[in-house]
């Protein structure tokens, strides 16, 4: 049934707007789109530039029921709109101190294996490297070389270098390991090492102890930093189960509240007796029952068409000249899967016919 529908202006409190959104609104299907048009005169129009207040906290608590043990559950929707706003402010405080203590933790975690990493491939050196940092007649280069270029240094080089080559890992790729030599032959020694693409790694000077005990060190800090991360991930989860009901509670209001700011669609509503007792002569035995589009478009032989009121992606506006009007209309139907467009010229007085396409 098409109803005459009436202009309804709403303005007052925030907290108002939302009951009436809430009570009465959100129950019809409410149409904003063309209001303007019945607007007399935009003198004073200024436009509707608050921002929804509700979008940002409901992602928190969209994003809080996801950490939840069980997202879906009981839920407690007895909080206010100010009480829900508050907790989710609280909460996001909350869970803002406990990620930046797990951000920490993870970078000292990735520092440590950093440091893991670069040093693996030296354990099976036994030397203490605080005291070869401090030899005062010899000097130390860690690093690699390509297996290609040992075999050559191993075959041609090492009697003749003045120098000692101590291996640690090797794999297909690359032999570990370091060398030492004399403070006046480093130089000479750096060279020939570099001819064979020896490739430096800056070990720390303040390690103590040998590779594979530093390692061992490493490995002992990296688990008890992981046990400290599960805690603070634990402690996160057990705080907000605790109020995981009203979590899921707030999540479902702010999404309502959200939905009611943003308003778009309005319904002419059923006046007085008479308009009621046409839609049950129609077959519209519940006059409050929202009709879905399977309600309003039933069969296959439909037709749809729309034109343009104003320049749009899909179609032309009405465009006025001096006689008339010319418009773009789409017509679309079903049963053929046919889209027109039609192009059309209206005259206003036929009696004085002056067209120019």
């Amino acid at each position: 049934m098409i109803v005459k529908m009436k202009f309804l202006s709403i303005s007052g409190p925030r907290t108002d707007i939302d009951r009436v959104s809430a009570s009465y609104l959100s129950k019809y299907e409410m149409q904003l789109e063309n209001a303007i048009t019945e607007l007399k005169t935009t003198d004073n129009l200024m436009p509707f530039m608050d921002v929804n207040p509700y979008k940002e906290p409901l992602s928190k608590a969209e994003q809080y029921v996801l950490m939840l043990a069980q997202p879906k559950g009981e839920m407690d929707t007895s909080l206010t709109a100010d009480e829900i706003l508050t907790m989710i402010r609280d909460l996001n405080h909350d869970y803002l101190d406990v990620k930046a203590r797990e951000d920490r933790l993870k970078k000292q975690k990735e520092e440590l294996l950093e440091k893991l990493h670069e040093l693996e491939p030296f354990q099976p050196l036994e030397l203490n490297l605080k005291e070869v940092y401090g030899y005062q007649y010899m000097k130390v280069r860690f690093g690699r070389v390509n297996v290609e270029y040992y075999q050559k240094l191993e075959k041609y080089l090492f009697d003749d270098l003045n120098a000692i080559f101590l291996e640690g890992i090797r794999n297909e790729n690359y032999v570990y390991g370091c060398y030492f030599a004399a403070h006046k032959e480093m130089g000479k020694i750096d060279s020939t090492f570099k001819s064979l693409h020896f490739e430096n790694i800056a070990l720390p000077d303040d390690y103590e102890g040998m590779p594979a005990e530093i390692c061992r060190n490493l490995r002992n800090q990296i688990d008890e930093i992981e046990k400290e991360i599960e805690n603070v991930q634990k402690q996160m989860k057990d705080f907000l189960s605790v109020k995981a009901k009203k979590i899921r509670g707030a999540r479902y209001k702010l999404e309502e509240l959200s939905n009611n700011f943003d308003v778009r669609k309005m319904a002419a509503c059923m006046e007085n007796e008479e308009q009621e007792e046409r839609c049950h002569k129609m077959g519209i035995s519940d006059v409050k029952q929202i009709l879905t589009i399977d309600d309003l478009v039933k069969g296959d032989d439909v037709m749809f068409t729309a034109s343009g009121i104003t320049n749009c992606d899909l179609l032309h506006g009405v465009n006025f000249f001096g006689n008339g009007a010319r418009t773009h209309t789409i017509s679309m139907r079903y049963a053929t899967g046919t889209v027109r467009f039609v192009d059309a010229v209206h005259t206003f007085d036929r009696s004085n016919i002056n067209i120019k396409l």
